[in-house]
């Protein structure tokens, strides 16, 4: 059995080598192109080189592209440290809150009012004693 799985093992592998075909293209007589793994009899043989070909804008155009792309990027790192800058002083805002209102509610306490409820009630439930 063990035998069985090694021997599958092998064939599976070898059934995963490259496969190196050669492509043969051809014109015949009636200006037709072919393409075939099989050489035409008769035909000679030219190897050719693979050519790469890249596309380079015009350097007016690129130059366009990143001076577009800077200021994009420069607006959108503005406007996201606005809005920091904005929750950061709202937050603040809501910190030195909180300490006034357990003060006040405190206070509130200590002269034995019936009302302290509606100062945790307006500063929100950050104000609430714990």
């Amino acid at each position: 059995m063990r035998t069985l799985m090694l021997l599958l093992g092998a064939l599976s592998m070898l059934s995963f080598a490259p496969a190196n075909a050669e492509v043969y293209k051809w014109v015949d007589k009636n200006g037709r192109i072919h393409y075939s793994d099989q050489l035409p009899e008769g035909a000679r043989v030219l190897a050719i080189q693979d050519r790469l070909s890249l596309y380079s804008p015009e350097p007016a155009v690129a130059q366009a592209l990143q001076a577009t792309t800077r200021r994009d990027v420069t607006r959108v790192m503005a406007d996201r440290a606005a809005a920091l800058e904005r929750q950061l002083q709202s937050e603040r805002l809501a910190r030195q809150s909180v300490p006034d209102a357990r003060a006040a509610y405190d206070r509130c306490v200590a002269d034995r009012r019936t009302d302290c409820d509606q100062i945790l009630i307006s500063a929100g439930s950050a104000a609430r004693p714990s």
